[in-house]
């Protein structure tokens, strides 16, 4: 396979446009740059207005599950507990972080099951 004409994304093959392709072809800014500085408040001020909130927002360029553990971790860890629903993988992922910081109550719902 010759990789300067093939590109693998995951899951499974994917058609990338001649307009994504452009985008991607123009030099990057510097996650240091002023100019990435004003795009990243621009995006809390955004979402300061969807979530109705003047508390800090904090956008994260990270996978769901740290997405997952920076939420939980910001627990006050006395005696916190966490209901977790657990109805699929990251349900399960979801309660096993949970249980490193605080104490979780799992509801288990599979299509077809209920318990608690």
């Amino acid at each position: 396979m010759d990789l300067e004409d093939n590109l693998l994304m995951m899951p499974g093959s994917v058609t990338v446009t001649p307009r994504v392709l452009r985008a991607v072809s123009k030099p990057m800014s510097n996650h240091r740059s002023a100019e990435f500085a004003g795009i990243c408040t621009d995006c809390r001020e955004i979402l300061s207005s969807v979530f109705q909130t003047n508390n800090d927002i904090f956008v994260l360029s990270d996978s769901g599950t740290a997405g997952l553990e920076y939420a939980v971790g910001s627990l006050d860890g006395s005696g916190d507990k966490v209901i977790a629903i657990e109805n699929g993988k990251f349900g399960e992922r979801f309660k096993d972080i949970v249980a490193i910081y605080a104490d979780v109550v799992p509801v288990v719902f599979y299509k077809g099951s209920h318990k608690c």
